[in-house]
């Protein structure tokens, strides 16, 4: 796969968990928090919410990066694995140290396999040309 289609799916997919968070914001957040009451809930909806601005936001970069030259695009997917890691680790955080959060496990997958895909298409070696 090149550069072009790897920024094409995850830009694709994480807009459109942007849509499915936004429009969701309630039923993900009982899901995740079973126990929580209604304020609970709502605040929790709120803030699904502004995540999924963020997750619109990023795959609408990712999405429109795929006209960039070749380089310009294994940096952007270099950029994207350290941001899917620092995700998968906050997420990884959060499940083993909080017992109220019921975190499903398809963003353990989708976020590793993000990260995984991102570093291996991406450029590891951004500071070698320029003799960093």
């Amino acid at each position: 796969m090149r550069a072009k289609a790897i920024l094409t799916v995850i830009g694709s997919v994480m807009f459109l968990q942007g849509l499915a968070f936004y429009f969701f914001s309630i039923p993900i957040t009982q899901n995740m928090f079973p126990d929580a009451g209604d304020e609970a809930i709502k605040v929790g909806a709120v803030l699904r919410e502004i995540l999924a601005a963020g997750s619109l936001f990023i795959g609408i970069i990712l999405f429109l990066s795929r006209t960039n030259v070749t380089s310009s695009a294994k940096r952007i997917l270099f950029g994207a694995s350290i941001g899917f890691s620092i995700l998968l680790a906050i997420l990884t955080h959060i499940a083993f140290t909080n017992e109220a959060v019921s975190i499903p496990i398809a963003p353990f997958i989708i976020f590793a396999f993000f990260a995984v895909l991102s570093f291996f298409y991406g450029d590891p070696g951004i500071g070698d040309r320029r003799g960093f």
